[in-house]
């Protein structure tokens, strides 16, 4: 414990005075409170409780076998009581538990350092608990985020959405800190498909609301007629339309047959669930992330590109303009041609793009050239006096496993930009460099659980 100087601070003696003047208030003491002695503030980012946990918690309260496990975080006392910054849910349970029993108590932890910790640190772990608990509803946590920036630069401190997502522990990284936020102060009609339960998908949500900004009827029609599945809603943000594409069939073919335009390539734009979705590793984008999509039909395999990044930077390379391959490395090499022209319309046409997004795409860019200027000037044509020696086939090697129960891959190349100038030619110890859902993230070595190994050429 540590005290502030003061006028009779430097001795025992008086550091025992200011403790005991301060007893009421000093970190770590115990209590036992009517639940009317606490209040919860405007700054809470819970807004709704989950009534089947409260009930549970009012159970544990009114079985003495069981009573309160937990207690609740509070500051010290002030004018209104005791302010909650942990239990407010429990807090809740507690003014329901003393109606049928008043002699009940709440159980509460005053913990000093509250009162002088700046405000954005505490609305921050206060929504931090919350969502590590995972009873925080989407809104809430997406409005928690909002407000924490909000609170944060106030404070003169700047926060990334990158440094969020690690600090929160979310799966997708600063992706779904950026999708969250898109849905920060959303409209009473998402807010109705959340609450009704009828799809809590983070980008199904975030493409809802982008059609309900520009197309109005779209989105109602949506809402109206359909079960609001992704592919769905994705497809008529893409199409305008709720209802789904005809298949067009060539002259002379059956219904049953593959449709294909004249310079041999695939009529089938979907994207559905027998699609191979593999992650593109070879260069680590920071806020967004791409996919290399690979479908087989009865022709052989076809290649498309899927870009997941917030702000309008999307492929237009689907299933319907990629030739037939002979095999399923054939359609990933074509897909990874496409990258480059990808990434140039991007950078040519940036009005859409956050400033991050756009040096993103454009470090890309640069990382591309490099490599193929490297490729070009390291290619020499064989010396006609040097016997040629049988070409050995080696195997690229992908090692999967899991890192707390989340499928991952251990990454053993890992860009320079990723690790930073002062990780260079040095060993790690005690954690290692995996890819989660195509974010790049450190973890614990001993987290880390072998699974498989695949080889490939």
């Amino acid at each position: 414990m540590s005290f502030k100087k003061n006028n009779v601070a430097g001795s025992l003696s008086s550091i025992s005075q200011v403790a005991q003047q301060n007893s009421a208030n000093n970190a770590g003491q115990l209590l036992f409170v009517h639940p009317d002695e606490c209040y919860t503030d405007a700054e809470n980012p819970r807004t709704t409780f989950d009534p089947v946990l409260v009930a549970s918690y009012v159970r544990d309260f009114l079985n003495p076998e069981e009573g309160q496990h937990e207690p609740c975080q509070v500051y010290p006392k002030d004018e209104h009581g005791y302010r909650i910054q942990h239990g407010a849910t429990r807090h809740e349970a507690a003014k329901q538990a003393i109606k049928s029993k008043p002699d009940f108590r709440l159980k509460v932890l005053v913990d000093r350092k509250l009162a002088d910790q700046p405000a954005h640190i505490n609305y921050w772990q206060r929504g931090k608990n919350n969502i590590q608990r995972d009873n925080m509803s989407i809104i809430d946590r997406a409005n928690f985020i909002g407000n924490y920036i909000d609170m944060a630069k106030e404070a003169g401190v700047t926060v990334s959405q990158q440094e969020i997502a690690e600090g929160l522990g979310l799966k997708g990284g600063n992706t779904t800190v950026s999708r969250l936020l898109s849905l920060r102060n959303a409209s009473p009609e998402i807010k109705e498909i959340i609450n009704t339960g009828r799809t809590e998908d983070i980008e199904t949500l975030v493409t809802l609301v982008k059609i309900q900004e520009s197309q109005p009827e779209l989105f109602n029609e949506l809402v109206e007629k359909t079960e609001l599945d992704r592919a769905t809603v994705r497809r008529a943000k893409k199409t305008g339309s709720v209802a789904a594409p005809v298949p067009v069939i060539a002259e002379g073919k059956t219904g049953n047959d593959f449709a294909h335009a004249q310079n041999d390539s695939a009529s089938d734009d979907s994207v559905d669930d027998e699609n191979v979705a593999i992650a593109y590793m070879d260069y680590q984008f920071k806020t967004g992330r791409i996919n290399l999509l690979v479908k087989q039909t009865d022709k052989g395999f076809l290649g498309a590109l899927e870009t997941i990044f917030e702000h309008g930077i999307t492929s237009n390379k689907t299933f319907s303009v990629s030739p037939v391959h002979a095999t399923e490395d054939d359609a990933v090499r074509y897909v990874k041609s496409l990258l480059g022209e990808w990434a140039e319309s991007v950078t040519a046409d940036n009005d859409s793009l956050s400033v991050e997004e756009y040096q993103d795409v454009k470090g890309f860019l640069q990382w591309l050239k490099k490599g193929s200027n490297e490729s070009e000037k390291t290619t020499q044509p064989a010396s006609p006096n040097r016997a040629k020696k049988p070409s050995k086939g080696m195997l690229k090697a992908t090692i999967w496993g899991e890192v707390n129960g989340v499928k991952c891959e251990l990454l053993v190349n890992v860009s320079q930009d990723v690790i930073g100038a002062d990780m260079a030619d040095k060993e790690t110890s005690g954690f290692v460099w995996v890819s989660v859902d195509g974010v790049v993230k450190l973890a614990n070595e001993s987290d880390f659980v072998y699974k498989t190994v695949i080889y490939k050429e």
